[in-house]
């Protein structure tokens, strides 16, 4: 991959939200899923203590009535990063499968090989580092005015901070997001060609 020449720009929600989501899909289908699991009840379960009495909105109100999608924005890289899943993981041929008819084992042994395919697109592809220093399970307060990108406060949330809580999950961010360079003549809204043996 080639540094500076590969930056891509622009990489919004959208394109997170998919890298999520295919992930999100890989943890569920292998055994890894255990550990999702109870992050999800811990998110379900865990209250967070306040210090006030005041109702507080734990998701501001832009974002509560759903996302809006910018229109102006290119989907290129989104579909990109979606060919090199398929490529290196073959993580949409995965996902468009019914798993119903294949045992627990059978899904497991293929979601390891898509899992290691997925990860050498991860870090080919971005740098990516947690966005809290603490380990999880860690006490810890969350001062009034925290960036809510950053942070998502769970359980009985009242009042205006500052937070008392528990560490649930670390976050994730990214400093560099890298993308080969497309040849001219590309067609974005390839997956993956149709393979044909001859």
């Amino acid at each position: 991959m080639n540094g500076s020449d590969a930056l891509v720009g622009g990489f919004d929600g959208l394109h997170f939200f998919l890298i999520a989501m295919s992930v999100f899909a890989l943890l569920l289908s292998g055994h890894l899923g255990v550990r999702l699991y109870k992050l999800i009840k811990q998110l379900n379960a865990q209250p967070i203590q306040s210090t006030g009495a005041v109702p507080h909105e734990v998701v501001p109100p832009e974002l509560a009535a759903g996302v809006e999608l910018d229109q102006s924005s290119n989907n290129d890289s989104a579909v990109q990063l979606l060919a090199l899943l398929q490529k290196e993981a073959r993580l949409v041929d995965f996902l468009q499968q019914e798993l119903d008819e294949f045992s627990d084992e059978e899904v497991g042994a293929t979601a390891r090989v898509v899992h290691q395919g997925a990860r050498k697109v991860l870090v080919d592809c971005f740098s990516i580092e947690s966005i809290r220093p603490e380990e999880e399970e860690t006490s810890l307060s969350i001062d009034k005015g925290f960036d809510r990108q950053q942070i998502r406060l769970v359980g009985q949330v009242t009042g205006e901070g500052p937070f008392q809580g528990v560490l649930l999950h670390r976050g994730w961010q990214t400093s560099k997001v890298e993308l080969p360079k497309r040849t001219s003549g590309f067609d974005a809204s390839v997956i993956a060609p149709a393979e044909v043996e001859v």
